[in-house]
């Protein structure tokens, strides 16, 4: 308690040995640290009231609701606490204040040059934004949109570079770190409010993830053994029927007591789909086409036409689940 005293103290002390040295520049600092402060225990205090107000449990019912990949399972929460109109307006007022002092030390210093660049400065980037403004339009579609972009560029960065070098740049450096404070406190807040989903979310993708690579493990596996079976036995052979993938055709197997139906198989109307409506599967889509209603196959990555929607109804072309040879119905089949 006496270590926390003395600290207090002392601080006290030298605030004001420089408030009396340089009671402008001093105070302006001291702001930026008063308005973070104070956010901080606003923040805390809207962070309490998220829990109390049962913000988790909503969050996880949300994310039941409507799912891991649903925007509506983020929430801005209780930010309104420390973002709204009259924070901003705080905030707008004590960087204006900062900014004014800094330009203030920085003439103090009566260093000529630096008040003629600052004023052609500041004058070059007032013009290139009432030119921008009001002729954004046009300016868009012209070459000259990007010239005015560019000198608007040149100037914040010559006013930044002029009062980082001055005097004032404590007060500057202060303003900049206020504003970061605020804004980190801000994201913090969201980011705690928004765990829920974001760890949903998160979940969500990796499970995807492992999901997708499975699929793609297990189909390059299953065309690796099919093309070693080929070049071994010549019994088998592998044809894809109208080029698609993932619709196979099969020539019959001398041993075919365990032999899938689809390597027993020898019409090549036959069509077997592997991964049929599975995630990251092969889909069937029936399809109104300007030469007539057709059967579409759909891999995620490649959209094909297989047969005609009469031929499908017709029976001529069939088509069958690969891993269990069940048929797929034309009737089972959604419209696109």
């Amino acid at each position: 308690m006496h270590r926390l005293k003395r600290w207090i103290d002392e601080g006290v002390s030298i605030y004001k040995e420089q408030l009396k040295e340089s009671p402008l520049e001093t105070i302006a600092i001291y702001l930026s640290w008063v308005f973070v402060i104070i956010i901080g225990l606003m923040a805390v205090f809207a962070y309490i009231k998220f829990i109390i107000d049962g913000g988790y449990p909503l969050s996880v019912a949300r994310v039941k609701e409507n799912g891991a990949f649903a925007s509506a399972n983020f929430t801005s929460g209780t930010t309104y606490i420390i973002s709204n109109n009259v924070v901003w307006i705080i905030l707008a007022i004590i960087i204006c204040i900062q900014t004014l002092v800094s330009i203030i030390l920085m003439f103090a210093e009566k260093v000529i040059w630096k008040w003629i660049l600052f004023i052609i400065d500041i004058i070059a980037m007032v013009f290139c934004v009432v030119k921008i403004s009001t002729n954004h339009n046009y300016l868009l579609n012209n070459d000259m949109g990007l010239i005015y972009a560019a000198v608007l560029l040149i100037t914040i960065i010559v006013f930044f570079k002029l009062l980082t070098d001055s005097d004032g740049s404590d007060v500057f450096l202060a303003e900049g770190l206020g504003l970061a404070a605020y804004l980190i406190i801000l994201a913090l807040i969201l980011l705690l409010e928004n765990i829920v989903a974001i760890g949903a979310l998160a979940g969500a993708i990796i499970i995807v993830g492992i999901v997708a690579a499975i699929l793609i493990f297990g189909n390059s596996s299953k065309e690796s053994a099919g093309s070693t079976s080929s070049g071994s036995g010549g019994s088998t052979s592998y044809k894809s029927v109208s080029g698609n993938v993932g619709v196979k055709s099969r020539k019959p197997d001398k041993n075919t007591a365990n032999t899938p139906a689809y390597k027993k198989d020898s019409n090549p109307n036959h069509h077997y789909i592997a991964n049929y409506n599975e995630i990251l599967g092969i889909k069937l889509y029936k399809v109104h086409g300007d030469m007539g209603d057709y059967i579409e196959l759909d891999n995620t990555m490649v959209e094909k036409k297989i047969c005609s929607l009469a031929d499908a109804e017709s029976g001529k072309h069939k088509f069958y689940r690969e891993e269990s040879g069940k048929e797929i119905r034309v009737q089972e089949i959604p419209w696109k």
